[in-house]
């Protein structure tokens, strides 16, 4: 595919937009301690 190999990798903004909003979710919910999941699983992935 040229036009993959044309264009820039760069992911749509709302790729990107959801993985910030994850990590928030996640950074959120692991400082509450509400998660069961420890920072450490968090970090792992």
């Amino acid at each position: 595919m040229p036009f993959l190999n044309s264009a820039p990798p760069r992911p749509p903004p709302r790729l990107l937009q959801g993985m910030l909003f994850f990590f928030f979710c996640v950074k959120s919910k692991g400082r509450r301690g509400t998660s069961g999941h420890p920072l450490s699983s968090t970090e792992a992935h």
